[in-house]
């Protein structure tokens, strides 16, 4: 469960971590990522999806965490226009 708790604090994995790891594991974070079809994948196939998944998960974070800042900006130019 370590390696699902790196994703949610924005941490990362890389292509030799995961090549580390048992298929067991893999197919364990898989899961926790919510990728189909994880237990019929072959090794490689599994990174592959999670490294996948983990890109879409960073890229989500990222956009959210843009939207955040604008809308901050939007809240201090109505409240400093007291619309």
């Amino acid at each position: 469960m370590a390696t699902a708790t790196a994703t949610s604090t924005g941490n990362h994995m890389n292509l030799k971590e995961l090549k580390q790891k048992k298929i067991s594991e893999l197919s364990a974070f898989a899961k926790d990522l919510k990728i189909e079809a994880a237990s019929g994948m072959r090794k490689s196939e599994l990174i592959f999806a999670i490294l996948q998944a983990l890109l879409h998960y960073n890229h989500q974070q990222r956009t959210l965490q843009a939207f955040d800042k604008e809308t901050s900006l939007c809240r201090l130019h109505l409240q400093y226009f007291r619309y």
